[in-house]
């Protein structure tokens, strides 16, 4: 006979047990089972075996002895264990206000007849009741409850006397004879005596009289006002001096303007300014009429086929004469000089 020897570890207590094949089918036959093999290597190794329900599996020989058995019957054995009885499933509905009326249950999914706090008579299985779910009807009832209309403050009806009364608080006179509405045009008098017609919706955003509002941004009060009144218009005379040397090259280059005149000359209208009153000939010119004049005229450009506003309109080529002694120089100029001048500036011809 041959003997075999079993090792316990990990929680048992360390010792070696002899069993012999013989003692391990009467072990299984006790239990109802039948092991299907006569050797065995070691107790946590699995073997073949018919378990009691007739189906053939393995297990360990350890996890036999402490009752383990093959998955059907292990799953059977949990099931028993968590089937509830129909005294604490009645307990359950009741706790939740529910009464059952169903005296047999046989698994969680089997409908119950149940009556909820309100009194609907439902069919709900206990599965899904112990999930969260509740008498479909009065969830239903509660989404059909209407909500609550938000509160808006009641309109302000204004009458003639009121929006009269509002207007004088103001110092405006109204004019108008009838209240039609608010959209409705008004027509009154300002405190500085100006005839003018508005909505009294506009009116009562803050608006007032349109000519009261003009005259304050004119003159002193308006925030690019220049003190200086003379020297406000020699601002203007240059500026317009800037345009019209500008307009007069486009048209003799035939070219259309597309930019701003500061961008064509590359100086701006006070240094422009700047140089002509800096300039020797304006001493001798005094008080009296002046033009900005080319030195070296559009015509000598053109001919040698110059076409570069910048450089026609360059302040090194501009200076101010009378109005006689610039229809006396005209058009015209000396070759050899002009040379010199596009010398001066790097252009060589």
């Amino acid at each position: 006979m041959k003997l075999f020897t079993i090792k316990l570890y990990k929680g048992m207590a360390k010792f070696e047990k002899k069993y012999t094949i013989e003692q391990l089918k009467e072990i299984f036959q006790q239990n109802n089972c039948e092991l299907l093999q006569d050797y065995y290597d070691r107790v946590n190794k699995p073997v073949n075996y018919r378990c009691a329900c007739g189906k053939k599996s393995q297990i360990a020989i350890n996890n036999f002895i402490k009752g383990g058995r093959c998955r059907s019957c292990g799953g059977k054995k949990i099931s028993k264990k968590m089937i509830f009885t129909i005294e604490k499933i009645k307990n359950h509905f009741e706790d939740n206000g529910y009464a059952l009326l169903s005296n047999d249950y046989t698994g969680a999914h089997q409908k119950l007849s149940v009556i909820c706090p309100k009194g609907h008579n439902i069919q709900i299985s206990y599965g899904n009741f112990n999930r969260g779910n509740r008498c479909r009807h009065c969830f239903f009832e509660s989404r059909r409850k209407p909500t609550p209309p938000k509160l808006r403050p009641s309109p302000i009806k204004h009458t003639y006397e009121s929006m009269k009364i509002d207007l004088e608080q103001n110092g405006y006179k109204l004019l108008s004879t009838e209240f039609l509405g608010v959209k409705y045009k008004m027509k009154f008098e300002c405190p500085n005596g100006h005839l003018d017609e508005m909505q009294y919706a506009t009116f009562r955003r803050g608006a007032r009289c349109i000519k009261c509002s003009r005259e304050k941004r004119k003159g002193v009060g308006n925030w690019r006002w220049i003190s200086d009144r003379v020297e406000l218009k020699k601002n203007q005379r240059y500026a317009k001096v800037c345009r019209m040397m500008v307009k007069r090259t486009l048209k003799a280059v035939n070219e259309e303007k597309t930019r701003k005149t500061d961008l064509y000359l590359g100086y701006t209208s006070q240094q422009l300014k700047n140089h002509f009153e800096n300039h020797p000939k304006m001493i001798f010119i005094g008080n009296a009429k002046w033009v900005p004049d080319h030195i070296f005229p559009i015509k000598a450009f053109i001919d040698f086929g110059i076409s570069d506003i910048s450089l026609i309109n360059c302040l090194d080529n501009l200076q101010p004469l009378t109005e006689s002694e610039n229809h006396k120089k005209s058009d015209k100029y000396i070759i050899v000089e002009f040379k010199k001048f596009l010398e001066s500036k790097n252009i060589f011809i």
